[in-house]
């Protein structure tokens, strides 16, 4: 299991957390954006390594948040994890990749109110 965190780390996290470490930064310039900016820092902990987090999700304690995130961009960051994870389990060897890629897409349904463990 450690080679396939080294490996997401290198191939995966290390890019998702620039890339949302970036997001949240800009986001935080807004005042409106810093709730955003909380999500997409909690996004870049979580998109480093996934691997052993467990993500309950509740969307009924932030509707109107999660509906505007889900809105606005989430539904990409779904699809584009969920078409991920189609390929890694078609691979075969990635299927753990493909299990952390289902994770990150759940999260991303619904960020606001998410309980990470």
């Amino acid at each position: 299991m450690k080679f396939y965190k080294f490996l997401w780390i290198i191939f995966f996290g290390i890019w998702a957390f620039i890339e949302f470490v970036f997001l949240g930064i800009l986001s935080a310039l807004t005042i409106v954006g810093i709730p955003f900016a909380k999500m997409w820092f909690t996004h870049a902990r979580l998109g480093l390594n996934p691997f052993g987090k467990e993500i309950d999700i509740s969307f009924s304690s932030h509707k109107f948040l999660n509906a505007l995130w889900l809105c606005a961009m989430g539904w990409m960051f779904v699809l584009t994890y969920y078409l991920n994870a189609i390929l890694m389990f078609a691979t075969i060897i990635f299927i753990p990749f493909g299990k952390q890629l289902l994770k990150l897409g759940k999260y991303c349904a619904s960020p606001f109110g998410a309980d990470i463990t």
